[in-house]
């Protein structure tokens, strides 16, 4: 584990900087989230940094093309930037309403995307398979 994260994470304890029900939004460096790491507070990956690791997952799994690795992380990040746009709008305006129903439409679009993904591979592997029994 990296010192410099573990002594900041220290320091900002002692300092009570972090209430209980934080939660820490970084990348998802293995040093960082582990010095931040408790049971009661959670870690969200920041924004840019969704994209960044949805690519390395799937090129680390070396199942997706690609181009399907970043069409993917594409739907992902178009559907998390309208909720944030979304929340941008309306939040100021004070329509509070619209933002559960944007959150939810998010969540609706973001738990297809693993069917979205294995459909556009198999898709891939089919046309394979027809072309190499011309």
């Amino acid at each position: 584990m990296d010192e410099p994260w573990v002594e900041t994470a220290e320091d900002i304890q002692e300092k009570e900087v972090l209430t209980n029900n934080a939660a820490i939004v970084s990348d998802s460096k293995n040093s960082l989230v582990d010095a931040f790491e408790a049971s009661y507070r959670s870690h969200l990956l920041d924004l840019v940094h969704v994209d960044r690791t949805l690519k390395y997952k799937l090129w680390e799994d070396g199942l997706v093309s690609l181009e399907k690795q970043k069409t993917n992380a594409s739907d992902v990040n178009n559907d998390l930037n309208h909720l944030k746009n979304s929340v941008a709008l309306h939040a100021p305006m004070n329509e509070r309403l619209a933002i559960p129903e944007r959150i939810d439409q998010t969540l609706e679009n973001l738990t297809k995307e693993p069917w979205r993904l294995k459909h556009r591979t198999l898709q891939k592997h089919r046309r394979t398979s027809e072309n190499g029994q011309k």
